[in-house]
């Protein structure tokens, strides 16, 4: 047994205030009390909730704990020479391994390995899970054992490898009374998740071969919720899928960092789920009519509730009927939150980016999604999982941040912001120039720009005579043929009338452009909105236009279609059927 814990920047409380990201600033020191309050275990839980699980382990049993931060780059173990400590210091700095340990301490493969290990890899930053979990899965393949098994316990995926989708190689960073800047961050690993993965899957494919000498090695993790990573990372659990290993998220974010003790009792009970898993694992074949239905979203995690029956006569895994819950257990477990979820998973492969258009309003449906980091980010399919996922906009991407005061809105580093995104890093044709440069404003009517002031604004266009009679764009979708004439884009004619226009969201109106080129939007006649069960893609039924508003009504029956290809669950217009409830990967324990 060989258990890994996370001591990286984000269990420490290095955290970027503004984009949540993991970041460290290796130029000054941290004041850890202005910090604490960002550290994913904030008490150290994890620490005592694995010295209990080696005391749930047989005696017999071997193992090791190791530590992997940003430090030292590569899994350490702890209390690597245990043989000269007093059995006081096993206890409380050994995490209770006063056992035998998992190599031969007199020589052989397994202390060759052992000290391969230690020399650890050429590497710097954060997060380096797949290099130091390559480590440590070679290690273990060459301990003298029958069985083994790693405990990985983290707060969210690898932050270092160049193709991670969660490593950010620059960060945001806001320093008190001092603004904020950027600060650039190195890939830290030359080892990704596809690395690892191709690893193990070679390594299976070998024994499916026939050969002997490539043991079989376990993996399970136990992933903390963190301030930076709220959802579960799928590359973790196919690695715990493929390995016959166990996968569990802790709601640590939902279980309150003021009350210590509920958020140990949770991992802890996720530990004990972990060692079930270790007497062995079998799998269950459970047939779902829902998946062949087209409207099931491409690139989502589902999770079944309810029960299944392993009946006695049919299933040699019982002697007697056993029902087997799905679900997410709520408050009647530990720390009265939704702090484990138990529900099998369900994950529908995406192709192609245009599979996760239905991603972003699910994810804004979390009440813990802020507007800010919503807009600034783009959904996409995950080629390395097949799951959907969200990438960054592009810097100087308008946006909105949901304020008010604020205004020129633009995604910095997927943060939107207005005035502290203009501070940070100026966007737009004068961004990185100086004062006079040339630049353009956009308008094709016009030449001779130039930037008012370093990074300012691109003014002084006068018109083109040049352009005069070339095609240009007025912004007005109710105007068609419009040519540049001394420096304005005017002119054309009026687009056909009811030429659609822009919308104003109300499904009580039609927008639609007049004679005289004006988008009007137009009441509907008082009377029943939509034809069929759900109005207007709303989830309501019998709903009627009254003054150009809708009214009244009542919430569509489940399962009554809404919307694009969805289906309407509770009033909601979900992208799901509804035998099926959405994986809660964004919105898990909400």
């Amino acid at each position: 047994m060989a258990v890994l814990i996370d001591q990286s920047g984000s269990m420490k409380g290095y955290i970027d205030r503004i984009t949540k990201a993991e970041v460290k600033d290796d130029t000054k020191p941290v004041d850890i009390k202005n910090i604490e309050q960002y550290m994913s275990d904030k008490y150290n839980v994890r620490l005592s909730a694995v010295r209990e699980f080696f005391q749930n382990l047989n005696d017999t049993e071997a193992g090791l704990v190791f530590k992997v931060n940003e430090l030292e780059q590569t899994p350490k173990a702890v209390c690597a020479n245990p043989d000269n400590l007093s059995e006081e210091n096993l206890r409380a700095d050994c995490f209770g391994t006063s056992r035998k340990r998992i190599f031969d301490p007199y020589g052989g493969e397994g202390q060759a390995a052992f000290d391969l290990l230690q020399q650890g890899s050429n590497v710097k930053g954060r997060m380096p899970l797949w290099v130091s979990m390559l480590d440590l899965y070679n290690f273990m393949k060459k301990v003298p054992t029958e069985v083994r098994h790693i405990v990985v316990i983290d707060d969210g995926p690898d932050t270092c490898a160049p193709n991670s989708p969660d490593r950010r190689t620059e960060i945001l960073v806001v320093k008190e009374g001092k603004g904020a800047s950027v600060m650039s961050q190195a890939v830290c690993s030359d080892t990704d998740y596809a690395a690892f993965r191709d690893a193990v899957l070679a390594d299976l494919e070998a024994r499916k071969n026939g050969d002997t000498s490539i043991p079989a090695v376990h993996i399970s993790f136990v992933q903390f919720q963190a301030q930076g990573y709220r959802e579960v990372d799928p590359r973790q659990q196919e690695i715990a899928c493929l390995t016959g290993g166990q996968y569990v998220f802790v709601n640590t974010q939902d279980l309150s960092t003021e009350a210590p003790d509920a958020m140990e009792a949770a991992l802890k009970e996720a530990l004990l789920k972990v060692r079930y898993t270790m007497a062995g694992s079998w799998k269950v074949g459970i047939p779902v009519p829902a998946l062949s239905d087209p409207r099931v979203p491409k690139g989502a995690e589902l999770a079944m509730e309810g029960y299944f029956t392993l009946l006695a006569g049919k299933s040699p895994l019982v002697r007697e009927d056993m029902s087997v819950p799905l679900k997410v257990f709520e408050k009647s477990d530990v720390g009265g939150v939704n702090n484990l979820d138990h529900r099998l998973v369900i994950r529908i492969p995406c192709e192609a980016d245009g599979d996760c258009s239905w991603y972003p309003a699910r994810v804004a449906s979390c009440n813990w999604y802020e507007p800010e980091y919503m807009s600034c980010r783009t959904a996409v399919c995950d080629k390395d999982v097949k799951v959907c996922r969200f990438d960054l906009a592009e810097d100087g991407t308008s946006c909105d941040d949901k304020l008010s005061c604020t205004g020129k809105d633009k995604c910095i580093l997927g943060y939107c912001g207005g005035e502290l995104a203009g501070a940070v890093k100026p966007t737009g044709p004068c961004a990185g120039r100086k004062k006079g440069d040339p630049c353009d404003d956009g308008n094709v009517c016009t030449s001779g720009e130039t930037c008012d002031a370093d990074n300012g604004n691109c003014v002084g266009g006068t018109p083109d005579a040049s352009k005069n009679g070339q095609a240009c764009d007025d912004g007005n979708a109710c105007t068609k043929d419009t040519k540049c004439d001394n420096g304005a884009c005017t002119g054309g004619t009026f687009a056909p009338k009811d030429t659609p226009c822009e919308s104003d969201n109300n499904p009580c109106s039609d927008d639609l452009c007049d004679e005289a080129g004006v988008c009007q939007h137009r009441p509907r006649p008082d009377g029943p909105l939509g034809s069929s069960g759900s109005s207007g893609g709303l989830c309501m039924t019998d709903m009627k236009c009254q003054g150009g508003q809708p009214t009244g009504g009542s919430k569509a029956a489940d399962a009554t279609p809404c919307g694009n290809a969805g289906l309407c669950l509770d009033g909601v217009c979900e992208q799901v059927p509804s035998t099926l409830s959405p994986m809660p990967a964004q919105c898990i324990g909400k």
